[in-house]
């Protein structure tokens, strides 16, 4: 029998909130006018739904036109993904109310969006910011500075700011791969959420294929607001480009692993592969969120995973045919380099090992409970 994922609307002041059986309750919240009924949630569900092989069924009203983007979608990730498997998907179509002039654009204030914001300039109307999704939403801290920050970089460049708060990788985390199958649809929905605002959402381009978010699937999700992938560029490109504005030099932020009282922790991988490419086009001095040396020790101790080689491989090309080459840095990187597949694989046996002692501990506390209901106070075993 076939699983059937049932979404239903509930009513929130301020939020498109359902829920999903089984699954949770699942928000999005916003102070901007916003699409409440459940289009958004045809994107954002229907990987989920892929990955679990189940019918998707929206107790609601969906735009008509959601229903032949979500096929789109879905024969692009099942071809990409052997995991993800096509699904029917089942609503109460109406017609869609009318969309939005305005464009928008995804921005969470690193390289591929500030590169986005600046080639866009003349264009966007708004810029898109939401927690919980790279920044956690217990990490108050963290997006008190960062919606500041866009708020700031909002107001310099002449467009207004839409943010949203959600709690959806709470579902879609035990489910997807929120790098290579999922986030392109979630940026999607969220596009889709304020449709009564803007017509058309620019979603910074990605570095690897196929991916997430990707040029091919991206604009397969458009249906109350056409969702466009932004032309791709190298991230040295991006850097350089970026390096330019005074804007970007005060607010850039990339890190995923700040403390409280952090911005950028310059430890990371992604904090030091920025810190080496803004050196190696000069402007690394400039910034005032990024510590202003590279420490080759730091660098020699990088995990670097599958997804950030390219960046390292391109970061030592560019270090390499710097005019005065700082000679520990391009070794450090070189190791690290070198080092990858190695480390790779104890992070794989690693986690294999946890997994392996997770199941372990359940699988003992299983027996505990089963004895403890057997042998209660007072009880003695049964005799042989």
């Amino acid at each position: 029998m076939v699983e059937e994922l049932i979404v239903r609307t509930r009513a929130e002041p301020g939020r498109n909130a359902v829920d999903v059986l089984p699954g949770g309750h699942l928000f999005i919240e916003t102070d901007a006018p916003i699409d409440t009924s459940l289009t958004p949630w045809v994107p954002l569900l229907t990987p989920i739904a892929m990955r679990r092989g189940a019918r998707l069924r929206f107790d609601g009203p969906v735009a008509t036109d959601a229903l032949p983007a979500s096929r789109a979608a879905q024969a692009i990730l099942a071809e990409w993904h052997a995991n993800l498997t096509e699904v029917d998907v089942e609503a109460t179509w109406v017609d869609p109310a009318p969309r939005g002039t305005g464009v928008g654009l995804f921005f969470s204030g690193g390289v591929d969006s500030f590169y986005s914001a600046l080639d866009h300039s003349s264009e966007v109307t708004h810029l898109i910011f939401v927690t919980g999704f790279d920044i956690g939403l217990r990490k108050d801290w963290l997006d008190e500075r960062a919606r500041a920050a866009v708020g700031e970089i909002a107001e310099e460049l002449g467009v207004e700011l839409l943010t949203a708060r959600t709690n959806l990788r709470r579902l879609s985390n035990r489910w997807c791969s929120w790098g290579k199958q999922y986030h392109g649809a979630a940026l999607a929905g969220i596009a889709h959420l304020f449709s009564p605002v803007i017509g058309t959402a620019i979603i910074p381009s990605s570095h690897a294929h196929p991916w997430g978010s990707d040029p091919e699937l991206d604009p397969l999700w458009s249906s109350t607001v056409r969702i466009v992938h932004d032309r791709p560029a190298s991230r040295l490109a991006k850097t350089a480009r970026v390096a330019d504005s005074d804007l970007a030099m005060r607010h850039l932020r990339v890190c995923y692993c700040t403390h409280p009282g952090e911005y950028n922790c310059g430890r990371c991988e992604k904090c030091l592969r920025t810190m080496i490419a803004l050196y190696s086009v000069g402007a690394l001095e400039r910034s005032h969120t990024f510590p202003h040396t590279v420490s080759p020790r730091a660098i020699a101790r990088l995990e670097i995973k599958a997804g950030g080689i390219v960046f390292a491989r391109e970061n030592l090309a560019k270090l390499r045919a710097m005019p005065v080459r700082n000679r520990p840095v391009e070794w450090a990187l070189a190791l690290a380099l070198a080092l990858a597949p190695l480390r790779g694989g104890l992070r794989t046996w690693r986690r294999s090992l946890r997994r392996s002692l997770q199941a372990i501990r359940r699988w003992t506390g299983r027996v505990r409970r089963g004895l403890g209901r057997r042998l209660r106070p007072g009880q003695s075993a049964a005799p042989v």
